[in-house]
């Protein structure tokens, strides 16, 4: 979990990746973002990216463990937010997108990224916690087979829906 102001400027000055910032890795990154992204503040849940053994692919586990997991850390931790990072390549595969279960993705950043020295584009996703709240029952209900909606109460009361 990050806690934080402005979750933009945590991840321009590169301390979501490192913490403290090597001096190798130069200054603050100029990010994309629209002038009308919200200010991401509060507690952030962000998710990174997960390996998946080739004979496993193509399974659908992506859109299995990421509900899971923004429901154990709204739970746990009371998340405001919930956040991560889509390579260019990912971003462009609808499937994979939906599957990520975020109700927007805005790019974020292209150029050099030194974090892993290359060139490379990325996009952000974000949901509040009332849109994961809201989008949750529908994906689990894809994982049902009964096909019934759940509905999803927190310890703090909040209700999809």
């Amino acid at each position: 979990m990050i806690h934080t102001d402005d979750f933009a400027q945590h991840m321009s000055s590169m301390r979501l990746w490192f913490d403290p910032l090597p001096s190798e890795m130069g200054g603050p990154l100029n990010l994309l973002l629209p002038s009308n992204t919200p200010v991401i503040s509060g507690t952030v849940a962000h998710y990174g990216g997960h390996w998946v053994h080739p004979d496993w692919r193509g399974n659908g586990i992506p859109g299995i463990l990421l509900p899971m997991a923004k429901i154990l850390t709204m739970e746990l931790f009371g998340s405001d937010w919930d956040t991560g990072i889509v390579l260019s390549n990912s971003a462009q595969r609808r499937n994979l997108m939906a599957a990520y279960g975020f109700a927007k993705a805005e790019l974020c950043y292209s150029g050099f990224f030194p974090p892993l020295r290359r060139d490379e584009t990325f996009f952000l996703v974000r949901s509040t916690r009332e849109q994961t709240l809201h989008d949750l029952p529908a994906v689990i209900t894809g994982l049902r087979e009964d096909g019934e909606e759940p509905v999803l109460t927190t310890r703090t009361g909040s209700r999809n829906g």
